[in-house]
């Protein structure tokens, strides 16, 4: 992470560091997991919109 944002100036948050952000998103990852998996996708595309 240190590496990323010195030598590629990436703004990055660590969300481990905030246990309610850290267990959100661990939570949505497990969800998506699941879904793909029961739906037998291999990629997916996050966006605000809706298709």
């Amino acid at each position: 992470m240190q590496t990323l944002r010195e030598e590629f100036r990436l703004k990055i948050e660590d969300f481990g560091t905030t246990p309610d952000l850290k267990k959100a998103i661990w939570d949505y990852f497990w969800f998506l997991r699941d879904h793909m998996a029961r739906n037998g996708l291999v990629s997916f595309v996050h966006t605000p919109y809706h298709f």
